[in-house]
């Protein structure tokens, strides 16, 4: 569980760096292709919580508890109980997938568009009189 927390964090930098990269100069194509390698690494990243979520509800409230309770996964604990709690308001496993796949697509691409259209923009009137 740490090594899946800490690689969840570092994807969240490095598609931060990405951005700001991109932001900053949306003809940059290695930030763009940094960018899109983030948004793909993160739909993995919440494919893989989706499925741990499944796993986790799979599991009755007394086997999760012995679980969460052995020393190997105590220290990653909180993380699992606050995923399974959170997974246990959510639609049922097949169409969150879906969803969610769908989503992530979707979404990133046209924020991708966007700021690069945005970032295209120029003021026609600079520098007139």
């Amino acid at each position: 569980m740490f090594r899946f927390q800490s690689d969840v964090e570092n994807i969240r930098l490095i598609k931060a760096f990405a951005t700001m990269l991109a932001s900053q100069d949306v003809n940059d194509t290695g930030a763009m292709s940094a960018e899109t390698v983030g948004d793909e690494l993160n739909v993995g990243v919440g494919e893989s919580s989706r499925g741990f979520e499944a796993l986790a509800l799979k599991q009755d409230d007394k086997a999760w508890e012995r679980l969460m309770s052995s020393p190997r996964l105590r220290p990653s604990g909180s993380f699992s109980m606050k995923t399974r709690e959170i997974a246990k308001s959510k639609m049922r496993w097949e169409l969150n997938r879906s969803v969610w796949i769908w989503r992530s697509a979707c979404y990133h691409a046209w924020n991708r568009l966007y700021n690069k259209l945005a970032g295209d923009l120029r003021a026609g009137c600079l520098g007139r009189r």
